[in-house]
């Protein structure tokens, strides 16, 4: 390199730091427009969605709140300490969590009632979504006081987006119950839905539900397991939940964790169709027993037999003729 280019290349790296400086500059004097703009209101409630994990995810609006609401509810003040003194803010934060909500929520209801301003915040994530913080909003809303939401990352919907599976029609139940009959009717409630269904699971449960949703017949459906959503060692697994199922037999789960699982497969919904049939068979054995005739056997079972007219009654006509033979 000559030293004219030398200069010139030097000359453009000088260049490129000023110009960085000054796109800096004016991206710092816009957020700090933003959160000028972003006062709260008085007797308002705000649902303030917060980082997963990548502080990068932080919005210049929730900053905007959190710095100017009298209280911050907090799923953890320590957690929200942290957070809110890495964007150098302070706030008056006071715990409501899913052990002190019943108590809480009423003391927050009179705050606002009496003219402050709140922010409903979780450790990560959308509040109100699968945590108590839907309690508080169930209370405001019912008490007149008006809830504003300052959208942010949710874990629920960002791993659906990843998962590769079927977005159009899904549903979001959450953490299944722990255990006991709650827990069984939850899980025969996903033999029954079409959709892509999303579950939350701590890691100390993952294998147990795993091997729950096998036991349930559903080992060979699609499953994409996200955890640690936004950090450094994010990670999608898609396989089957057998598959999952074997690979955290050996690996011990770590981190937060969501479930995107598929709809029934082709299998699935073939044993859910000859069950069906053969259910259809014996209620339409026994109406023919009973002596109901072909026009009231079409008006009771019509509609629930997914069968056109014509077809349900050449299969009611040929029951009774096999009747008739035996």
């Amino acid at each position: 390199m000559t030293r004219t280019d030398e200069a010139d290349w030097t000359e453009r790296e000088e260049q490129n730091e000023l110009e960085t400086d000054s796109r800096l500059a004016s991206a710092a004097a816009r957020l700090e427009e933003l959160l000028r703009r972003e006062a709260p209101l008085a007797g308002h409630l705000y649902i303030v969605g917060t980082p997963l994990g990548n502080l990068g995810d932080m919005t210049p609006r929730a900053l905007g709140i959190l710095a100017g609401v009298d209280w911050i509810a907090a799923e953890d003040t320590r957690h929200s300490a942290d957070l809110l003194r890495y964007f150098g803010l302070r706030g008056r934060l006071l715990s409501y969590h899913e052990h002190n909500w019943q108590e809480r929520g009423p003391e927050l209801l009179d705050a606002l009632k009496a003219g402050k301003s709140v922010a409903l915040v979780s450790d990560a994530g959308m509040p109100a979504i699968s945590d108590p913080g839907q309690q508080l909003c169930d209370l405001c809303l019912l008490h007149a006081i008006p809830v504003r939401v300052v959208p942010g990352p949710a874990a629920a919907t960002s791993a659906l987006a990843l998962s590769g599976l079927d977005s159009r029609d899904f549903r979001f139940i959450g953490f299944l119950p722990v255990k006991g009959r709650g827990r069984l009717l939850a899980l025969d409630s996903l033999r029954h839905y079409e959709g892509t269904t999303i579950l939350y699971e701590a890691p100390h449960r993952v294998l147990r539900t795993l091997e729950d949703l096998a036991q349930a017949g559903f080992g060979e459906r699609t499953m994409s397991v996200c955890r640690e959503l936004t950090k450094q060692y994010e990670e999608v697994r898609r396989a089957t939940v057998a598959e999952h199922l074997l690979y955290f037999a050996d690996t011990v789960p770590r981190g937060e964790f969501v479930l995107i699982l598929a709809g029934p497969t082709a299998a699935e919904r073939q044993a859910a169709a000859d069950e069906q049939q053969q259910d259809l068979e014996t209620s339409l054995l026994k109406a023919l027993e009973q002596g109901l005739s072909d026009k009231d056997i079409l008006e009771r079972f019509g509609e629930a037999s997914g069968l056109s007219r014509n077809r349900l009654k050449r299969r009611i006509r040929d029951l009774r003729d096999g009747l008739a033979k035996a």
